[in-house]
Order: C-alpha cells, then structure tokens, then sequence
C-alpha cells in the first residue's frame, strides 16, 4: 500500500494470516522501482507469488475544461498503467511457477458519467 499509516485496519482484518499468507507492503503502483521491490521481497522471501488484486484507483471530479492535464495522466498513471505495471511484474514469476491469479478491481466511472 501506497500509505502505510493505514494500514492498521487491513492489519486487524487479516488477522491470524498477516505475514503468513498475507503481506502489507510499501508499494506506489506508479513507480517501476516501488512495484519491482515489493514483488521481488515476496518472491525472495517465499519462492512464489499466487494472488495480486489491483486494487489502487483516483478519481477527479472536477468538469473536464477545468481539469488540468497533468491531473489526467495521473490518473492514468494510477488506474491504467499500474494496472499494467503490476500484471508485467508478477506475470513471469505466475508463469514460471504455472499458477496464480490476478483480480483487477475496477470502476463504474467508465460507464456512468457526471454532469458538470
């Protein structure tokens, strides 16, 4: 997770299985160098990857003519190409070892628009 100052809440929900099968970690999906280190630390540290949920997402909602576009790569940046950066780093390791999963969790933004 990008902040880990919250992370006490996922801590408490996993319970018995945090360090053991699930792992809170530092990771910006928009930096190479962040996604390559947290999946490298559980790949060294366990031998294997089995479940990624691409879960980090923005929104803006401000209407679009006044929306500066740095704000819209960023969310771009966050939404598309994380997405894609974190599927190209685990997906040699999945393959290698012939198993594991990735869930993309998405948005209705794509669909449902917003009136200005």
């Amino acid at each position: 997770m990008r902040n880990l100052g919250k992370k006490e809440p996922l801590e408490n929900a996993a319970g018995d299985a945090l360090n053991d099968t699930i792992f809170i970690r530092p990771l910006d999906v928009v930096k190479d160098d962040s996604v390559t280190s947290a999946v490298n630390e559980i790949v060294d540290k366990h031998g294997r990857i089995d479940l990624v949920i691409n879960n980090a997402g923005i929104a803006s909602f401000s209407p679009i003519e006044y929306h500066p576009l740095a704000d819209v790569r960023d969310v771009f940046e966050t939404n598309f190409f994380g997405v894609v950066r974190m599927m190209q780093a685990v997906l040699p390791h999945m393959k290698e070892q012939r198993s594991g999963h990735i869930i993309n969790v998405s948005t209705i933004g794509g669909v449902l628009g917003t009136r200005s």
